[in-house]
């Protein structure tokens, strides 16, 4: 590792203390900005950026941070192809079948928000501090709970049952699996892993997509 390279898997105490240092003068001035009347607009695109920064820092790790790390000995330019052709057929899917709708109209079951209070502002810079912890959180789900509690409900039953069924699928096709000879299981389960791990970083890209567009619609209607 380079001398002024920062190790972030094993930040210095240096490290800390520019981090934090950047989030303490960033939540300040949110603060005072707050305090002193200034535009909920610009306050919003300031949390919105904010925003962004966060569920990405987190749901990439989760997502494409493990598909990197395990895929080493694959050359980049494969790894390149799979997540970027991914991002394409998202970007087509939704501009010829979506009317343009990245959120895949998910969003519009959610109530606009008129007016942020001093909390709702200040959540995105607790959630790159969450982040930074390394605390095994779904930054979708608290950006989007935060903005409209009404649906958390809906969203973790939906995200339980979903958890369910691919457990329920998992134990099944490896009851399956494990019955076949072993070379022939070798075999098959590489299209089955790569499939998985696509599927896992095109859910990922989703989740990063509605938690910051549902930050960024409820910003636009201040």
């Amino acid at each position: 590792m380079k001398q002024n390279e920062i190790d972030f898997q094993h930040p210095s105490i240096r490290d800390q203390i520019r981090f934090y240092s950047l989030v303490a003068i960033a939540g300040i001035l949110m603060l005072v900005a707050y305090q002193f009347g200034s535009p909920s607009y610009y306050l919003g695109w300031f949390a919105f950026f904010i925003s962004a920064f966060s569920v990405a820092g987190n749901d990439a790790v989760q997502t494409i941070g493990t598909f990197i790390e395990s895929k080493r000995a694959v050359h980049w330019v494969s790894k390149l192809i799979v997540l970027g052709g991914t991002i394409v057929i998202i970007f087509l899917g939704t501009w010829i079948w979506n009317d343009f709708q990245i959120h895949f109209g998910r969003l519009e079951n959610f109530p606009e928000v008129r007016r942020f209070n001093l909390i709702q502002l200040l959540a995105p810079l607790i959630l790159v501090v969450i982040t930074r912890l390394k605390s095994p959180i779904s930054t979708t789900f608290l950006i989007l709970g935060l903005f409209s509690g009404n649906n958390i409900e809906k969203m973790l039953t939906k995200s339980f049952f979903g958890y369910g069924i691919a457990f329920g699928v998992a134990i099944f096709v490896w009851g399956v699996l494990v019955k076949i000879d072993p070379k022939e299981y070798t075999e098959i389960i590489f299209p089955i892993r790569e499939a998985k791990n696509v599927g896992l970083f095109f859910n990922g890209y989703l989740q990063f997509i509605f938690g910051s567009l549902g930050y960024a619609k409820t910003r636009q209607t201040l």
